[in-house]
């Protein structure tokens, strides 16, 4: 480590400290200032329910802009290593090493194995599903609900009940596929 190095993380360790020391007032003010502003800008229309999800979007901007400055951390930044290492510390950190699928791919001349296409496609089938429930059923629910046809938000949620099964179901296989992968 150079000093320049060590100049950086004594920074980011007090500017971490300090953050950290004042995220309870920071936390306040914003608790108090929101209502506030909000009043300041009537034409936003924002009820009780819109103050709290903008307070905790608030408070989770103030939580990551500390981790921002986290020590631990930041190191990273200024440590650059090398590829090789850099590329086994990402594989490291990563709950599953795909070093044996990488190694076996480049084995194979560049070509895929059975498994990820078959993963590859139900991944894509599955986003299908979650674009019929999303974009056709659940509308057509709160629409009926709106309305007060309830046997029509029942039909509706029925489907949405059975895609989701569907939707389960297709994300069983993947698992499954992703097990037995190399018998495939």
């Amino acid at each position: 480590m150079n000093d320049a190095t060590i100049l950086m993380h004594a920074y980011f360790e007090a500017l971490h400290e300090r953050l950290e020391a004042a995220r309870g007032l920071v936390a306040a003010d914003i608790e108090a200032m929101l209502p506030t502003a909000a009043k300041a800008f009537p034409q936003a229309n924002l009820d009780i329910e819109k103050l709290d999800a903008y307070k905790e979007a608030a408070l989770a901007f103030l939580e990551e802009r500390i981790e921002t400055y986290n020590p631990v951390g930041i190191q990273f930044l200024f440590d650059r290593p090398r590829s090789k290492e850099a590329f086994q510390m990402e594989l490291q950190l990563n709950w599953y090493d795909s070093t044996a699928e990488f190694t076996q791919l480049a084995a194979a001349g560049g070509r895929i194995p059975l498994a990820w296409h078959l993963m590859a496609a139900i991944a894509a089938l599955m986003t299908v599903v979650f674009g019929v429930i999303a974009l056709r059923l659940h509308p057509r629910m709160r629409a009926a609900l709106a309305a007060g046809e309830l046997p029509k938000a029942a039909a509706a949620l029925d489907g949405i009940r059975r895609l989701v099964v569907l939707n389960l179901a297709l994300g069983i296989a993947t698992i499954a596929v992703a097990t037995l992968g190399r018998a495939l």
